[in-house]
């Protein structure tokens, strides 16, 4: 994946507001704020599931199906439905 990551800034700036949510609930613990910590735990969750659906997507369709990179890829079509199939896993 890292030598060719598509979208960079915006996968970076989506890992720096994860990392931002953590730091919330690391401080909402601190004042032992249960019912907020659930809140923001379930949107870190959400948070974390999108980005690993980006940089899957964006790792399925540059190695495996880059006809370009991969003359011998499978099939595209195929790829597409795994990765719809895995989106709808991941939310």
């Amino acid at each position: 994946m890292s030598h060719t990551i598509h979208k960079k800034e915006q996968l970076l700036a989506r890992a720096r507001r994860v990392r931002e949510q953590f730091e919330q609930i690391e401080g909402a613990l601190d004042r032992e704020a249960g019912g907020e910590v659930m809140h923001l735990l379930a949107r870190a969750r959400a948070a974390t599931a999108r980005l690993m659906a980006d940089v899957m997507d964006d790792h399925v369709l540059t190695n495996l199906v880059d006809r370009e990179m991969h003359p011998e890829a499978f099939n595209a079509e195929a790829a597409e439905h795994l990765l719809s199939v895995v989106r709808t896993y991941l939310r």
